[in-house]
């Protein structure tokens, strides 16, 4: 049941920032049944005990896999990748600093592909089209430059170029519904593994106050010692008026609190549940797009200029990291059959 959803990149904020390609499982329909075993491998294998688990889980899966549903078909598509028109297709010119770089990316699509792409004969799959979920950080930078009105040249005009960086493919497919497969399942892994993460922030807690705890009790006994050594009937009294610090009584507390969480099956359950039920807490898309010159300088709609359209989605994650995605494709005689030199 680990490999379910095999390889996927396994935390949230890694889902666009990974330097490591990994493939995803992208044949196969999804089975709420055996998606709720994984949730519970992934979690906490504990949560077996719970009467009626699977079932728990049903709607809360359901329900997130209808919201990166809805996500995955914001994606637009469309870019199509030819590598040996690299210097006369300006979208590629402004979404890739060089045909070197573009190749480098090219020669990541065999690890995503599914296994049944690999026992094809390459005839089978020499004419086949390949689609890609591209990401990318998009960044924006205002500078006063020039601009042209006619036949007016204006200088210092504020203007915003927009560039693209950390570009990687997160899945690959024979269609586009493959590419939006392959991004449900990793968002869906970052999901759970955002769970485990919260279960493993209370242990650290618990830790520290474990920590902490001890430190305490340390100087509390050294004060001690040297206030009532001269005192046997004080001394003999040193650990109850020790265990009655408020500091130390206040971590009595949060600490059984904390271990009634980090040890409860039934608690993490809710925590899963929780998370899979407002999956737009930690991600959120939106439809975008822009009009660029061949320099990369954003264009207005009313310039008059004629420019270069991008269509892309902008993903949200953690309410603290953007990313860009679009869907690309290229043909998969122009990936394999010859490397650029």
């Amino acid at each position: 049941m680990g490999n379910y959803i095999a390889n996927s990149l396994s935390n949230l904020l890694e889902l666009f920032t990974s330097h490591t390609h990994k493939p995803v499982v992208l044949t196969g329909e999804v089975d709420i049944a055996q998606m709720a075993e994984h949730v519970v491998d992934v979690v906490d294998p504990r949560i077996r005990v719970i009467g009626r688990y699977a079932q728990k889980l049903s709607q809360p899966l359901s329900h997130s896999w209808d919201y990166l549903t809805e996500m995955a078909n914001l994606i637009p598509a469309g870019v199509t990748i030819d590598r040996e028109n690299f210097s006369n297709n300006p979208h590629m010119k402004l979404m890739f600093e060089s045909q070197s770089e573009l190749q480098q990316l090219l020669d990541t699509i065999e690890s995503l592909l599914p296994h049944h792409f690999h026992d094809a004969t390459y005839n089978d799959r020499a004419d086949s089209q390949l689609y890609m979920l591209l990401c990318m950080e998009k960044r924006e930078r205002n500078f006063l430059g020039t601009e042209l009105a006619g036949d007016i040249i204006k200088r210092d005009v504020m203007q915003t170029s927009v560039t693209f960086s950390n570009r990687k493919f997160l899945s690959a497919g024979y269609n586009e519904e493959d590419a939006k497969l392959g991004f449900k399942r990793c968002a869906l892994e970052g999901l759970l593994h955002k769970t485990h993460g919260l279960i493993m922030q209370s242990r650290n807690e618990e830790k520290q106050l474990i920590a902490r705890k001890k430190q305490l009790r340390q100087q509390l006994h050294t004060v001690r010692d040297s206030k009532y050594k001269q005192d046997n009937s004080l001394f003999s009294h040193k650990d109850h008026l020790t265990d009655a610090h408020p500091e130390l009584v206040d971590i009595e507390r949060q600490l059984t609190e904390i271990r009634l969480k980090s040890e409860s099956p039934s608690h993490h359950l809710s925590q899963v549940i929780e998370t899979l039920m407002h999956p737009e807490h930690h991600l959120k898309m939106e439809k975008q797009s822009l009009i660029l010159n061949n320099l990369g300088i954003k264009l207005q709609d009313n310039t008059g200029e004629k420019g270069i359209k991008l269509e892309y989605a902008d993903i949200e994650i953690e309410q603290s990291l953007k990313r860009t995605a679009m869907i690309v494709s290229s043909s998969t005689k122009d990936i394999f059959s010859h490397k650029i030199h």
